[in-house]
């Protein structure tokens, strides 16, 4: 018998009528079968759950969801693994969506790599235009600058979520960050499949503008660092680099605006695809 594990997909969803018809319609159609789908919804007060409802029996049993009030998004993720009962688990949020044989394509290369963690590439949208970007996930080096993650990307099984641990939710905005370096620092076996998984839709540009902003995510970052024992020059590196570009960012939206950063993106992006 081929290996056919359990797939566990987890949505995050609140106030998620726009796009989550498409989150939802990904993981129903996925090429793969042996998926079960949990749904964790902090109590919408939109039309979201008349959504969720509406696809529930399309599922044949295979979909659960809850909507309860969270703690913020990783407090959800955390509660959403709780409900796993696969030996994989994958994490799309409710404006994100995968491929057609994304979870196909990953469970082949757990079986072919025995790994604890697959993940891949993905397209990253921009929603005004619908074009889109190739962002190449790569999770190879130990030194923690080098890092590409996509997260929308990202299967784990769930024995490592359960030997090293759920999201610090003391970190609401970058807890992702932290469990990947928890997990590197830990010896966990990642292997790459070299295809794009997924689709990541950009948000606005308004935070990207603000220098406060910023530099609360440059705190963030400075401090899931340290609590994992980073080594302080590859800190300093990781904080500088950040930094510059943050300012460059916020100095190139607020003189110039939207469209200029958007030309500047597709020079530094050079596989932009048409909408």
């Amino acid at each position: 018998m081929g290996y056919n594990p359990l797939v566990s997909i987890i949505t995050v969803c609140y106030n998620s009528e726009k796009h989550i018809r498409d989150t939802i319609e990904s993981v129903l159609n996925q090429s793969y079968d042996n998926i079960e789908y949990v749904i964790v919804d902090g109590e919408s007060t939109d039309n979201t759950i008349n959504i969720i409802k509406e696809y529930e029996p399309k599922f044949k049993g295979k979909m659960r969801w809850v909507s309860e009030p969270d703690e913020g998004i990783y407090d959800a993720m955390n509660k959403g693994i709780d409900l796993c009962n696969g030996e994989i688990i994958g994490i799309i949020n409710s404006d994100d969506w995968y491929e057609l044989c994304a979870v196909e394509k990953v469970v082949d290369k757990f079986k072919e790599s025995d790994a604890d963690v697959v993940y891949g590439d993905l397209y990253k949208v921009i929603p005004e235009t619908s074009e889109r970007y190739i962002r190449t996930g790569d999770l190879s080096h130990k030194k923690i600058s080098k890092i590409r993650l996509n997260h929308p990307t990202l299967f784990v099984k769930k024995s490592i979520y359960d030997n090293l641990g759920r999201f610090d939710t003391n970190f609401p905005v970058s807890a992702d960050l932290d469990i990947t370096i928890r997990f590197l620092y830990n010896d966990v076996k990642f292997a790459r499949a070299p295809f794009i998984l997924a689709n990541f839709r950009l948000g606005g540009v308004s935070s990207e503008k603000n220098i406060k902003f910023q530099l609360q995510r440059l705190s963030r970052k400075y401090k899931i660092l340290r609590k994992n024992k980073v080594p302080y020059h590859e800190t300093a590196y990781i904080i500088s680099t950040t930094l510059m570009t943050s300012l460059r960012d916020c100095l190139i939206l607020n003189l110039f605006g939207q469209k200029l950063f958007n030309l500047l993106r597709r020079i530094r992006y050079r596989n932009f695809t048409p909408p």
